[in-house]
């Protein structure tokens, strides 16, 4: 404790401690309260190595590869179908089973040992369904109490992050657009919003992530940018 927070009292016992995840990123943070002190500790520090890249030029997916999807996929779907009545009605429920939906129908023609999938094309199907499943954590974060329907969020959270790896794997890395100056080069504006809160020509939101393929861009990100309203 003393190396991770030197200003915190050795007696511990009224030491706070609370876990947040954040819905965008699925970040784990570690919080530490004694008094007024306040520490707030990235986990993802500690998590293991990140795996090994393919060769850029690979052209066809990996068996590997293709076993993980798939199995992080049934294991989504399964998880949809076992929601609760009540979290199917609600908006939260009826998101993760139109995402599980999506997954089948995009991955109905990949098979377990298949090794003539193409890597241009596995990219696309990808995407395609990390796109609706970061836009459902996004989402439901917005319109949920933090705490509720943690089991669903994090349902949604680890298929996003097996995406994620699956991605990274084969050189595709997401680029990171909150808070940057805006850049026509990597960046696809589709909405201007006024605002004094932060300088112009900034990105106050991402709308779809944007990624590079190596180093070369694959796909802008979708952006909100802000514009200073008029002085007086």
């Amino acid at each position: 404790m003393e190396e991770i927070c030197p200003e915190f009292p050795k007696d511990a016992s009224r030491l706070k401690a609370w876990i947040e995840v954040g819905m965008e990123c699925g970040d784990f943070t570690l919080i530490l309260q004694s008094g007024e002190n306040l520490a707030k500790i990235d986990l993802s520090q500690f998590t293991e190595e990140k795996p090994k890249r393919f060769p850029i030029n690979t052209v066809f997916v990996p068996e590997q590869l293709l076993a993980n999807v798939l199995q992080a996929g049934k294991e989504f779907c399964l998880g949809a179908e076992n929601l609760n009545p009540t979290t199917k009605a609600s908006a939260i429920g009826k998101r993760i089973q139109m995402i599980a939906r999506q997954t089948q129908e995009v991955f109905a023609d990949c098979h377990d040992g298949d090794t003539n999938i193409r890597v241009s094309t596995w990219i696309e199907k990808l995407l395609a369904v990390k796109d609706n499943l970061e836009y459902g954590i996004v989402s439901s974060e917005r319109t949920t109490n933090r705490w509720a329907y943690m089991d669903e969020k994090l349902l949604m959270m680890d298929f996003r992050t097996a995406l994620a790896q699956n991605l990274y794997q084969l050189n595709v890395l997401p680029m990171e657009a909150n808070g940057t100056i805006f850049d026509p080069h990597i960046h696809d504006a589709v909405h201007i919003e006024e605002t004094d809160l932060v300088e112009e020509d900034r990105v106050v939101e991402e709308i779809q992530k944007g990624y590079f393929f190596g180093e070369k861009l694959y796909r802008p990100t979708k952006v909100i940018v802000s514009k200073n309203s008029c002085q007086k």
